[in-house]
């Protein structure tokens, strides 16, 4: 609620036509009986005459601050009519609404009884009338050694009561609300910790699979390259085709292999790469003049937009021309007919940036951020050759490998752009 200051109009004072002297009615013309105000109907139609010599009629329109949090509690309320809302201020934060105070409660009670200040600022919410009582006159009253004074004082004491026990029930209301939230959690933490295992064992399983299929595809390779040594002239020139075709996919299925197994290993920390000082533009023109006549066949342009010098970087080449690789392989799968594939390589701020950039249909935003994790597919997105989600991932852990970043930019619809930077050697 906004702070509004009080008006400069000063408090309505009593008069004929005021509750206080209006047999007990609210402005209303309702009695107090009807009006529920439980603080003056515990009292006696004595200690009720003597305290009305006493109370004061205020009124506040709607917004206006009644007191402040902070200023010293000096005045007793008792709402008569309207609505006020109790309020902390939270010292730099928003403020937070404590309670409302209907007709028939009583304000300020606590620090007047404790001589303090007030611990929370109370502001009407709509046109309010109080009856106030200062603290002076409280006292005179209680002072004066009668059954009058002893019965006010129960009341107050009643009401006084009956809030603390309802801090009470609310303070064990909040200790059963956090034994309850500390279960909850306990049973995330152990089905996490589950998530965690099957994680484990899903890798470990990867892993194992993945060795069991490197020795097979050697003795492929192996057989093939034996069949192109011992094969006649005549012969191996009729099959030429199919062994290179053969080949060429025991390698690619290799290459995955290895991606898989040290993709792993990196996120374990337990691969070191051997990083030397390179030229990178060497292995991005070569990775371009090879795929380029693939691009040529899907009626792909390539274009490349790169300085002739750049400095050198510390890097492994093997594994930063697998990273080309995959970005230019995964931009001709998901390119069009006719579509455009951009190459650009610049320096910025002391890094090498490389941003790969394809006109093909984007990627929508829940998927930009889980694009690099493992088997990762965005779904209905069918590129020309079936993937398994694996070389975006590979391509992070090596990029970051070498102390650079990569990340997307994408705009569905508009194409995608792959960028990676990677620092320059220092001199």
């Amino acid at each position: 609620m906004t702070d509004i200051d009080q008006p400069d109009v000063p408090p309505e004072q009593e008069s004929p036509e005021s509750p206080v002297w209006n047999g007990w009615a609210d402005a209303s013309g309702r009695p107090a009986a009807s009006a529920a105000l439980p603080f003056l109907t515990t009292l006696s139609e004595a200690s009720r005459a003597r305290l009305e010599e006493l109370l004061h009629d205020e009124h506040h329109p709607a917004d206006t601050v009644i007191f402040r949090e902070g200023m010293p509690g000096d005045v007793l309320y008792i709402i008569w009519s309207g609505r006020v809302a109790v309020i902390k201020d939270l010292k730099g934060e928003t403020p937070i609404l404590l309670a409302y105070g209907e007709p028939g409660e009583i304000l300020g009670e606590i620090s007047l009884l404790e001589n303090g200040p007030h611990s929370a600022s109370v502001v009407a919410v709509e046109d309010t009338h109080l009856l106030r009582i200062s603290r002076a006159d409280l006292q005179k009253l209680l002072g004066e050694q009668s059954p009058i004074g002893i019965e006010i004082l129960g009341a107050l004491g009643k009401i006084v009561s009956t809030r603390l026990r309802a801090a009470d029930e609310a303070r064990t209301s909040i200790v059963h609300a956090e034994s309850r939230l500390a279960r909850h959690v306990q049973r995330l933490a152990t089905e996490k910790e589950y998530l965690a295992e099957l994680e484990r064992l899903r890798q470990e399983t990867t892993d194992l699979i993945v060795h069991d299929i490197r020795s097979p595809l050697n003795c492929i390779e192996a057989s093939l390259q034996l069949l192109q040594m011992i094969l006649p002239e005549d012969v191996l020139a009729s099959c030429a085709k199919i062994i290179d075709l053969a080949l060429g996919s025991c390698k690619d299925v290799l290459n995955l292999v290895d991606s898989l197994l040290e993709v792993a290993r990196m996120e374990s920390d337990e691969l070191v790469l051997d990083l030397q000082p390179i030229s990178l533009m060497p292995l991005i023109t070569d990775t371009v003049n090879r795929l380029r006549l693939l691009a040529e066949q899907y009626k792909i342009t390539l274009e490349l937009d790169a300085p002739a010098e750049l400095p050198s970087i510390q890097g492994n080449t093997g594994k930063l021309e697998r990273v080309l690789d995959n970005l230019l392989d995964n931009a001709l799968k998901y390119t069009p007919e006719g579509g455009l594939i951009t190459i650009a390589v610049r320096q910025v701020n002391g890094q090498i940036e490389v941003r790969v950039t394809d006109s093909g249909p984007g990627i929508p935003p829940e998927y930009r951020e889980r694009i690099f994790d493992r088997f990762t597919r965005v779904p209905g997105y069918k590129g020309r050759r079936r993937g398994l989600g694996w070389g975006l991932s590979f391509c992070r852990s090596v990029i970051e490998a070498h102390g650079g970043r990569i990340w997307l930019e994408s705009e569905v619809g508009q194409g995608s752009t792959f960028a990676f930077t990677i620092p320059v050697e220092a001199r």
